[in-house]
């Protein structure tokens, strides 16, 4: 038998006969870590019933190992061993969000025998170097932080992530009904009707759910892309699902909101709760809510659970517990911005940087409009639909680009509108450059003034200034029309900015 490789990490505790190693594809090492889990489970407050904070099985490590050998990611496994004995685990996963970050987060297990050792320290900083060494060569130039989760039930963790310098980001909220709750019929809002759910609906299900959570946190902060409506049809799509229990509410052909049940686990879950922003404070949730809870119980669900964000502004929690489910356990996230993706750029470049994601914020949030609402007459003062202000507004940071990068004879004819389904691409493109003369500011003041295509003169710092004016401009047309047409538009504000870029955070507190 080919001897196991161990491997030395960063800060290793003094702790005799301890080794650390990645483990192996084999039912021997999934065995080895669901026996770690299970140490721990009932210290941490394990759940079998949960979906989020529950115990790995075997077969899950089983098929999670398989995964991660077939894409070459078992480097971000780790097992530590004392004499043999495994007495820790941890596992770095990665995620794509938004706001354009990537977040990647340890989760660690040491059994409760081993703790107050420095193994838990030891676990954290593997990896955090991992990550640091990760994120550029998996996702070069981008955006990136370091996160962590930890239960109520591990008040140790929670402060063993404060020490290491993590921030509290949001708290998810695992709740259960109480099985003596009863409700009192509750109708649907006037004009709204429920229809069963057919395969052809799950589409418009997803841009509803991600229409529902858009303004959930500010600048599209903790949303991961699977929250966007391809995530949600994909998941939505999945076999174990079953439609006939979805409460989806109608007004005319458009999808107000749905209540959206599955069985997990042996329990029946909620799964979704959501209701577009036109048609809120009417009592919808409500009503979707109660026939959800009475068809699950028809079904003969022993008990119903659901989840939510303690600091989501729809306060959905008062709803729950207004129909008897109760707080059983908190899911605290933190966030940490690692040294090497602090934000070192320049005041003019962080200002680039804004209008870069700003753009790109408001792009996407009009990716799902019909055809209708991208071309519909605006009802105000403003002029152009959301397409053509689109349109116009990409191409004139393109031909801004033009101006003070090419010679004047290069760029004589202005280039066309992009069609709409390019304009991120072509807007992040030309971001990119200004941001890099941004980044210059010499060899920009150098270029001396320009010749506009018609001729004028101007010093390059008038057209930066203008990119920036004009972009936002149009960006505020753009969702003053969102609202108009009862869509949320996004906050793309400077403080909204701070905080996806972690330079600035509030004081809240888990």
């Amino acid at each position: 038998m080919t001897p196991r490789r161990s491997i030395s990490i960063a800060g290793q505790p003094a702790i005799p006969g301890l080794a650390f190693r990645h483990p192996e594809n084999t039912p021997a090492d999934a065995a080895v870590l669901a026996a770690v889990h299970a140490g721990r489970a009932e210290a941490d407050g394990l759940d079998p019933f949960s979906t989020i904070d529950s115990l790995a099985t075997i077969e899950e490590l089983r098929t999670a190992l398989a995964k991660a050998a077939a894409s070459g990611q078992l480097e971000r496994w780790l097992l530590a061993e004392v004499d043999g004995q495994a007495v820790g685990c941890a596992v770095l996963e990665s995620w794509h969000e938004e706001d354009g970050r990537w977040v990647y987060q340890v989760n660690a297990a040491v059994l409760p025998a081993w703790r107050r050792r420095g193994l838990g320290t030891a676990l954290l900083r593997w990896g955090e170097a991992l990550s640091a060494r990760l994120a550029p060569l998996e996702h070069p130039g981008a955006l990136w932080e370091l996160a962590g989760m930890v239960s109520s039930a591990q008040p140790t963790a929670a402060e063993l992530l404060r020490r290491a310098g993590y921030q509290p980001a949001y708290t998810d909220l695992e709740m259960e009904l109480d099985p003596a709750a009863d409700w009192a019929e509750c109708p649907l809002p006037p004009g709204l009707e429920l229809r069963p759910a057919l395969p052809e609906h799950v589409p418009l299900v997803g841009a509803s759910i991600a229409e529902a959570y858009r303004a959930e946190f500010p600048a599209s902060r903790f949303r991961t892309t699977q929250m966007e409506t391809a995530g949600q049809t994909e998941w939505y799509s999945d076999p174990i699902h079953d439609r006939s229990l979805w409460q989806v509410a109608w007004d005319g052909e458009q999808i107000a909101g749905q209540v959206l049940p599955v069985f997990e686990r042996g329990c029946a879950v909620i799964d979704e709760v959501s209701v577009r922003p036109p048609w809120r404070r009417r009592g919808l949730a409500r009503a979707l809510l109660v026939r959800a809870l009475q068809a699950v119980r028809a079904h003969g669900a022993p008990r119903v659970r659901l989840y939510t964000v303690a600091e989501f502004p729809t306060r959905a929690r008062d709803l729950y517990a207004s129909l008897g489910f109760q707080v059983i356990k908190s899911l605290y996230h933190f966030r940490k911005t690692p040294r090497s993706a602090d934000m070192s750029d320049s005041m003019l470049a962080s200002l680039f940087a804004h209008n870069n994601w700003a753009n790109a914020q408001v792009i996407r949030a009009c990716a799902s409009l019909s055809a209708a609402q991208l071309d519909a007459e605006p009802h105000s003062a403003t002029r152009g639909t959301i397409r053509s202000t689109l349109q116009h507004l990409v191409a004139a940071q393109n031909n801004y680009v033009r101006t003070l990068t090419l010679p004047r004879e290069e760029r004589r004819e202005r280039l066309p509108d992009p069609p709409f389904e390019e304009l991120e691409a072509v807007a992040a493109a030309s971001g990119e450059a200004l941001l890099a003369l941004a980044r210059d500011e010499a060899a920009l003041a150098a270029k001396g003034r320009l010749l506009t295509r018609d001729g004028d003169q101007v010093e390059p710092w008038v057209i930066m200034l203008q990119v920036i004016n004009h972009a936002t401009e149009h960006r505020e047309q753009v969702k003053s029309m969102l609202t108009a047409l009862g869509v949320t538009p996004p906050s793309v504000d400077g403080w909204d900015y701070g905080m996806a870029v972690g330079a600035y955070s509030t004081a809240q507190q888990p």
